[in-house]
């Protein structure tokens, strides 16, 4: 107090200064709770049905490989713009992704130069073949002199002459043979499900109109083959390619631009 110089102090416990807030709290919280109950219910159902469209765009994202995958997404609900732009951007995306893996396949598969299959290629459909227990041949085929024409004409020309024969062998295969560039000018062509003279009457065919092609002026580009058989209940796959290049080399030590056939 100012004309005393005195100083005046109060004290009350703690427990009643807030007794009167505790009961106000809780008359506050017991009347605010059917409120927060239904807007904490309000708020799980709002989250869970913007969710839901994300949730299954996610699911057809993981199924992406799926053949229907397309006709899954259409059915996906979604009722808002961001889930609608989604539901849109994603089969364009799945789309581009599997043109770029079945593109990388193709070039880890295919020799790049004929379009044929690589030894990688020849590997999946040997290993197709067997898993189907199918018969089928082989014929190996290799540029009679090739060294030759490199030599003389120089590589582009070789490699012009490796397309031609690429081409050649596609046009004289049938749709379901299976023809690889395994090196060079080293060239296999199986043919699965087909009797010994039709064999013999491929591969001869091909090796008569290779002596008739003439690529920029070059002549004699001549062709020595060699055919072996495979049986899934006799033979190992392993064993009919070393054959075949048996064969190969006999055809090129009897004299080339000629077809040998062995059996096991």
């Amino acid at each position: 107090m100012p004309s005393s110089q005195w100083k005046v102090v109060t004290i009350r416990i703690t427990y009643n200064t807030l007794l009167s807030l505790k009961g106000l709290m809780l008359s506050v919280l017991y009347k605010t709770a059917p409120l927060t109950r239904v807007t904490l219910l309000s708020i799980w159902l709002l989250c869970r049905l913007i969710s839901k469209p994300l949730w299954h765009l996610a699911q057809r994202a993981n199924d992406r490989d799926h053949p229907l995958v397309f006709e899954k997404i259409k059915r996906i609900s979604s009722w808002y713009f961001e889930a609608a732009q989604l539901k849109k951007a994603m089969p364009v995306g799945i789309s581009l992704l599997h043109k770029k893996i079945t593109h990388l396949k193709s070039e880890v598969q295919t020799d790049p130069m004929t379009g044929l299959y690589n030894r990688c290629g020849l590997k999946l459909a040997v290993a197709a073949l067997r898993e189907a227990q199918q018969p089928f041949a082989i014929i190996a085929m290799d540029i009679d002199h090739f060294i030759k024409i490199n030599d003389t004409w120089g590589h582009d020309m070789g490699d012009e002459v490796i397309k031609r024969l690429g081409q050649l062998i596609q046009s004289c295969s049938r749709e379901s043979d299976i023809s690889c560039r395994s090196g060079g000018e080293e060239f296999l062509l199986l043919l699965p499900a087909a009797d010994r003279v039709a064999f013999l009457a491929i591969a001869e065919r091909l090796r008569t109109q290779a002596a008739a092609e003439h690529v920029s002026g070059i002549k004699d580009i001549t062709l020595s083959l060699g055919i072996a058989f495979y049986h899934p209940r006799q033979d190992k796959s392993e064993n009919v390619f070393k054959l075949a290049d048996k064969a190969l080399y006999l055809a090129k030590y009897g004299g080339r631009n000629r077809t040998v056939m062995l059996e096991q």
